[in-house]
């Protein structure tokens, strides 16, 4: 399993996350600092993975849904709420505006500030495996972790929320 302990770079990437959501479109569209720290966190741990500077700059219009440059990356982070552990969940307007390719999974487990990198899919296998998300609005789309292209260190759900509950017994 592929984690990272952002504890000490988490202060300041939580202002980063404020001077991001302070742009009136992030908070029209739901953005919270929280959000915007758990997003910053899964981007900052898969830069530091396959050895990319995270882009952490501000655009008054957005990144475009690109988060690195390489291979057109989009890194979508989930919190971890025991027991249950989370699937990969896009709304369908981010697959159609947006000019990613690849979707990076992760997953943020709060008790330790550690991020689990999960996988990743291309969005024309999201697109082909994806479901209605039962749980959310019309327009939201999900992929469970075992349908990804591909699993860092093929990385199981059982596995994540092993270590999770671990990790919550000791805290």
């Amino acid at each position: 399993m592929i984690k990272y302990n952002l504890t000490e770079e988490s202060p300041s990437l939580a202002s980063k996350a404020d001077e991001m959501v302070n742009f009136d479109w992030k908070q029209k569209n739901g953005y919270t600092s929280r959000s915007m720290h758990v997003g910053v966190l899964g981007e900052y741990a898969y830069g530091r993975y396959t050895d990319q500077e995270s882009n952490l700059n501000v655009y008054s219009g957005g990144d475009g849904g690109v988060d690195f440059k390489k291979k057109k990356v989009n890194v979508k982070t989930r919190v971890i709420k025991r027991p249950y552990i989370p699937d990969l969940i896009l709304k369908e307007k981010e697959l159609t505006s947006n000019v990613a390719q690849t979707y990076v999974f992760a997953m943020h487990l709060q008790e330790t500030n550690e991020i689990i990198l999960v996988g990743e899919i291309t969005r024309d296998s999201f697109l082909e495996r994806s479901t209605r998300w039962e749980y959310g609005s019309d327009n939201e789309l999900m992929v469970s972790m075992d349908k990804l292209d591909k699993r860092y260190d093929n990385v199981t759900r059982q596995e994540i929320k092993n270590y999770s509950n671990e990790v919550t017994r000791s805290n």
